[in-house]
């Protein structure tokens, strides 16, 4: 069991420089009692270009601000920085604020590939399968292929999603992806693949067969306002969607 007040990883806290993990796994529980502190299974906060090849989370992952499986949160994307997780899976049960089965909070050009969340996942606010939240950033992308998402995925205030709950990145493109756990919120923009697009999506060839629960909510991307390019190619969703009213929100 790992604890602290304050940014807690079982691997590296706050790296630097460029580092590579492969064939690892990690076991125990994580716990932080600091509410802004950042918590992940692997790296707490990444300031560096990193490598997970074959690796698992086993770990369960609690606090209140960022959290992941793998990657709790990276600080904006500098240079040539790139994270790279290939045949990676997360068993953890993670919870907290912010909360992604990979990854927390992504601000870096990003390849996720055959990547597998097989866990429940809690939180208040960006709750995703695979990564919870990316935010602004003109020079990043991120590329998500043949990624699924197995666990029940619930956020109490909103933006929930088996893949990706909140995407802002410039250029977010899933292929292949699979989400076949319920994504529930009791707020709103809940989405089999995303839960909040402002940010350019592709999506190819995506299946949804949870079931989605919540206002704003859709099989493939739960509300999208963004003026880059969005485009949903040969997807479907076989999953029952069931649209709520959000608290403090009207019915029309």
């Amino acid at each position: 069991t790992v604890t602290g007040g304050g940014n807690v990883a079982a691997w590296i806290a706050a790296p630097k420089g460029t580092h590579t993990f492969i064939g690892c796994s990690t076991y125990g529980r994580i716990l932080s009692s600091n509410n802004s502190a950042p918590w992940g299974g692997y790296v707490m906060d990444g300031e560096t270009s990193m490598t997970f090849e074959n690796c698992t989370n086993y770990a369960e992952v609690q606090g209140s601000a960022y959290a992941g499986g793998f990657i709790a949160h990276v600080n904006q994307q500098v240079g040539a920085e790139k994270l790279t997780f290939l045949n990676c899976t997360n068993y953890g049960e993670l919870s907290g604020g912010t909360v992604g089965g990979i990854m927390g909070h992504n601000r870096k050009n990003a390849t996720f590939t055959n990547c597998v969340n097989d866990s429940n996942l809690t939180g208040s606010s960006h709750v995703g399968g695979i990564v919870a939240l990316t935010s602004t950033n003109s020079s990043a992308s991120m590329t998500l292929t043949g990624c699924r998402n197995y666990g029940s995925i619930q956020s109490s205030s909103g933006n929930a999603a088996g893949i990706v709950a909140n995407n802002q990145i410039t250029q977010c493109t899933m292929t292949d992806c699979v989400n076949v756990g319920d994504v529930v919120s009791s707020s709103q923009h809940v989405g089999g693949f995303v839960g909040w697009n402002a940010g350019g999506l592709t999506v190819e060839r995506g299946l949804n067969a949870g079931d989605i629960s919540g206002a704003h909510s859709a099989g493939i991307v739960g509300r999208s306002d963004t003026g880059k390019p969005v485009q949903l190619v040969d997807c479907a969703n076989i999953g029952t969607i069931r649209q709520t009213v959000a608290e403090g929100s009207a019915s029309n």
